[in-house]
């Protein structure tokens, strides 16, 4: 299930867009959240109205890892603090969604 399927079953009124690599949450009354997705570097670099811009690097270990019908799992988390990418955007965006990337 997409991000955008989960924010609406959850009752929100986020959209989704995805052009390439560069990935775009429109959040009424928040702003845009870009996400430029760099694949061979396994980074991501977050553009948020509320936290700025930020960076966040393909991290696989600890619990969190495991493979899923052939896929390594793992976690996008900030260069520096060690955020995890989906808590910045459930806290932002008022949604509760656990998400793992593959």
């Amino acid at each position: 299930m997409e991000y955008s399927e989960m924010a609406q079953e959850e009752g929100s009124s986020i959209t989704l867009e995805r052009q390439n690599d560069v990935i775009t949450i429109t959040a009424p009354g928040v702003g845009d959240y870009i996400l430029k997705c760099r694949g061979s570097t396994k980074q991501i670099w977050l553009c948020s109205p509320i936290s700025g811009s930020e960076g966040y690097d393909w991290v696989v270990h600890g619990k969190k890892q495991y493979v899923d019908d052939g896929v390594t799992m793992g976690q996008w988390l900030h260069m520096n603090s060690g955020t995890n990418l989906s808590e910045v955007l459930n806290t932002e965006l008022g949604l509760e969604m656990e998400m793992y990337f593959g």
